[in-house]
C-alpha cells in the first residue's frame, strides 16, 4: 500500500488531503451544531421547568404570607386594645391613692 502512495503524483495526494480535510471540517461543523442544539434545548427546557416550579411555589408562599399578615394584624389589634384600655382607664398613682383613701374612709365609717 505504501508503494501505491509512492507511485502517485503529489497532486493526487494533495487532492486527497484536501478532500479529507473538507470532510473533517463538515463533520466537525455538524457535530458542533448538534451539540449546540442539544445544549440550547436543555437550557430552554431548564428555563421552562424553573418557571413552572416557580409558579407552583406561588400558592404555598401566598398562604404563608397570608397567615403571617393575619397573625401580625391580630397581634397589632391586641396591643392596640391593651394600650387603649390602659390609656382610657387612666390608672395613675394619684388616682390609686384617692381610691385607697376612699376605701379606708368607708371602712372606718362602717366601724363607728
Amino acid at each position: 500500500m505504501r508503494s501505491w502512495y509512492k507511485q502517485q503524483p503529489s497532486s493526487v495526494i494533495l487532492r486527497a488531503k484536501g478532500t479529507a480535510e473538507n470532510a473533517l471540517q463538515v463533520y466537525s461543523a455538524e457535530v458542533v451544531d448538534v451539540a449546540l442544539d442539544e445544549k440550547r434545548r436543555e437550557i430552554e427546557e431548564g428555563i421552562v421547568v424553573a418557571e413552572i416550579r416557580e409558579s407552583m411555589r406561588l400558592w404555598p408562599q401566598f398562604g404563608v404570607n397570608f397567615i403571617g399578615g393575619l397573625t401580625s394584624a391580630v397581634v397589632f389589634a391586641a396591643l392596640l386594645i391593651l394600650s387603649a384600655f390602659f390609656v382610657l382607664k387612666d390608672i395613675s398613682p394619684t388616682q390609686i391613692g384617692v381610691q385607697l383613701r376612699n376605701n379606708i374612709e368607708e371602712i372606718s365609717n362602717g366601724q363607728e
